[in-house]
């Protein structure tokens, strides 16, 4: 065989290898698949700097005592963001999950608070429904004990023969109010929304006397967890009504303060 001849029979040999599939070559090419999140390089994706302004970014505080305002940085190519919520600062899984209590294209967030309690809030920035990045906690103080909450609503009383109306300035942040009626040893309670109460006595009231208990119940949903609420009585006040030791005696109307409660419970 001539060297030509030769040397063009190399030269295929050299291409084909090159081209043709090789078994060996396509298993070396191989990488892992990564299941861990990823910031994806692009055109539209935030620097280092950026990701760390709105991972450091978030600041929260108590506004009065019962709601907090969030503020946070801008993640860019992020088109909204998930505020997250939950009794504790530990957010790893195990605990209760916190709960999603906003979502949407804004930066900041108002929302309910109790007084007395530490709220923990995450942010979370998202590209339709993938998530990008997080925010690190921030702890919200309520500070004021709720027990020691007195609302300024100016309770009156009139007392009537028959009858004693109660009402009093609408409380502010107020989920419901509780109302206990004692006549001797008779009691009832009932659940109001309004600002005033009315009921029927036997009259009158003779070596007797009659007390109202008016507590203002704060709560607030999925806290400290989803499916839990947690509330508290607010500082109560007290009608006593007397008719004196005879139906001649010129009866009273008087109002008093004690102190609240707070408790947590979860629906069944």
């Amino acid at each position: 065989m001539s060297r030509v001849g030769a040397s063009s029979i190399l030269l295929l040999g050299l291409v084909a290898v090159a081209f043709a599939p090789s078994a060996a070559r396509a298993q070396a090419s191989k990488a892992p698949v990564s299941v861990t999140p990823r910031v994806v390089v692009g055109h539209d994706d935030p620097t280092t700097a950026l990701r760390q302004a709105f991972e450091r970014g978030l600041t929260a505080a108590p506004v009065g005592h019962f709601a907090v305002a969030l503020t946070w940085r801008a993640y860019p190519g992020a088109d909204s963001y998930r505020v997250l919520r939950s009794g504790w600062h530990d957010y790893s899984p195990g605990r209760r999950q916190p709960v999603v209590v906003a979502s949407g294209g804004a930066i900041h967030y108002n929302g309910p608070a109790l007084p007395g309690y530490d709220f923990f809030f995450r942010i979370v920035a998202m590209r339709g429904a993938e998530p990008l990045d997080t925010t690190t906690v921030a702890d919200v103080n309520t500070g004021a004990d709720g027990f020691t909450i007195v609302p300024a609503w100016n309770p009156t009383c009139t007392l009537g023969p028959s009858h004693v109306h109660l009402s009093w300035q609408p409380i502010v942040d107020v989920s419901h109010i509780n109302v206990s009626l004692i006549l001797g040893i008779q009691r009832f309670d009932t659940t109001i929304t309004s600002s005033s109460y009315d009921f029927d006595r036997a009259a009158p009231l003779v070596n007797n006397q009659g007390l109202v208990y008016v507590s203002p119940i704060y709560s607030i949903f999925d806290f400290p967890a989803a499916g839990e609420t947690t509330a508290i009585t607010g500082t109560s006040w007290v009608v006593d009504f007397y008719d004196g030791a005879s139906t001649t005696t010129a009866h009273f109307c008087r109002t008093r303060y004690t102190a609240g409660t707070r408790t947590t419970y979860a629906y069944p």
